[in-house]
């Protein structure tokens, strides 16, 4: 019906929005860790310097909404911009990104400090001058972050957005359930071919991040 048809391209249209808002945030704070894995290549022989400079970091804060920027040395000691320090040699963002990996997880819970948020975690490898691996650097970013860019807007009533990787885990959705982790748990809830393609097109628009689908 026409009721019908126009709802489909309400969907549609706050769909496509929401999918470029979605990348160009990914893309704010992809460039911000590529950022700081270059500057930390100056820094990384000091642990002073190295510190001293992620602490800096934290001015950021309002700018980029993260909840804490961190390097990570070989061994997995880290320490982040406010304050925290620990051991994340367990952590998968960690292990790949010592591989060169760029990485954006899935929904997971925040590890240093005291307060412990589901976030998203984007990690990339610092070089040396000889191409040698020599750390980590990461961003832990408040999952509502991306939830809240998510708007409903004609979906209220009828469903969520949701933003899926790749390898179909579940980055983050409109909602804070967590009910949902992989994008097969989706599909019983799709109906129509045009949704069906329009997931597709929201996991195009991350599929050249990496992502993780393991959590400690």
């Amino acid at each position: 019906t026409h009721n019908e048809e126009e709802f489909q391209r309400n969907v549609h249209s706050v769909m496509d929005q929401n999918a470029d808002t979605i990348s160009m945030l990914l893309d704010k704070h992809k460039t911000l860790v590529e950022s700081m894995a270059s500057r930390m290549r100056l820094f990384y022989k000091s642990p002073q310097e190295a510190r001293s400079y992620i602490l800096r970091q934290h001015t950021s804060q309002n700018v980029y909404n993260f909840m804490r920027v961190g390097f990570i040395y070989p061994d997995g000691n880290g320490y982040a911009s406010d304050g925290n320090s620990g051991n994340l040699a367990l952590r998968d963002y960690f292990q790949r990104s010592m591989r060169g990996e760029i990485v954006i997880t899935p929904t997971m819970k925040s590890y240093l400090g005291n307060v412990h948020r589901n976030v998203n975690v984007i990690s990339a490898p610092v070089y040396d001058d000889n191409r040698n691996i020599v750390g980590v650097v990461f961003e832990t970013i408040p999952n509502e972050v991306f939830a809240d860019v998510m708007n409903k807007g004609v979906l209220a009533e009828f469903g969520s957005n949701v933003l899926v990787d790749n390898n179909g885990d579940i980055i983050a959705n409109d909602t804070d359930s967590q009910l949902l982790t992989k994008y097969s748990d989706l599909l019983p809830f799709v109906t129509l071919d045009a949704h069906q393609k329009r997931l597709s097109i929201w996991e195009q628009r991350v599929q050249n991040i990496e992502n993780t689908t393991t959590m400690y």
